[in-house]
């Protein structure tokens, strides 16, 4: 997937929805005071949560915003800092969007998968499925990749759900 020709029209998101402007607006100022309880003198448990907080919130942006979906000429890869997961157009099943959980206020996903059926939660990602939060034109723009895809292969099964 990186040739020129899929330079010429790949786009990428980030697994979360919410813009990273807003995720450093709530999250710099509870940071900021985190690293000073841990360098001020304090009791060792208000130190040990203060450095809970600041590496949870590290893990939280590398899983939320350094991982991201590519769509390309020949499929879509979740690329992240401990590698990728590439799935090939013509091995995709099915895509969509579903709530996992279910419930209100339930963030909704959009999935790939090679497999017949949705994804079993929000942590159900692996070689034979991708998925992130939704947002406006995200469902769009992977079936635009993939029809884009089978327009360039004339031999590629499609299997629509």
């Amino acid at each position: 997937m990186n040739d020129k020709a899929d330079a010429a029209y790949r786009r990428s998101w980030p697994y979360f929805s919410a813009p990273l402007s807003t995720y450093l607006l709530v999250m710099a100022p509870i940071c900021g005071l985190e690293a000073f309880l841990l360098w001020a003198p304090m009791p060792a448990w208000m130190r040990w949560s203060a450095g809970i907080v600041v590496v949870m919130s590290a893990f939280v942006f590398s899983r939320g915003y350094m991982r991201r979906l590519v769509l390309g000429e020949k499929g879509a890869r979740l690329t992240g800092l401990t590698g990728a997961i590439e799935i090939a157009w013509p091995s995709v099943r099915r895509v969509g969007v579903y709530a996992p959980g279910g419930g209100v206020g339930s963030a909704k996903c959009v999935y790939i998968t090679t497999r017949d059926e949705v994804p079993g939660g929000r942590w159900d990602i692996g070689p034979d499925v991708i998925q992130l939060q939704d947002r406006d034109g995200l469902l769009e723009a992977i079936q635009e990749a993939r029809s884009r895809a089978s327009r360039l292969e004339p031999h590629s099964e499609q299997h629509d759900v």
